[in-house]
């Protein structure tokens, strides 16, 4: 429903913003990785900006598959 949802507004996306179009066709999308987060110990209040969250790539469940 999402990616059905998504290609409906695609015609609507300004030309300058590719956002919608890359949730829809790139093959691994960012993720915000709390787990990985927690299995590293980090506390993300205390860290440093740059340091304070762990972004993984996965599997764009958005893609279609052939």
């Amino acid at each position: 429903m999402l990616r059905e949802s998504l290609v409906g507004l695609e015609a609507y996306e300004p030309s300058e913003s590719a956002l919608i179009s890359n949730l829809l066709d790139d093959r691994r999308v960012p993720c915000k990785g709390n787990l990985q987060t927690r299995f590293e110990d980090r506390d993300e209040l205390a860290a440093p900006l740059e340091a304070e969250s762990v972004y993984i790539d996965i599997e764009n469940p958005l893609v279609t598959r052939l």
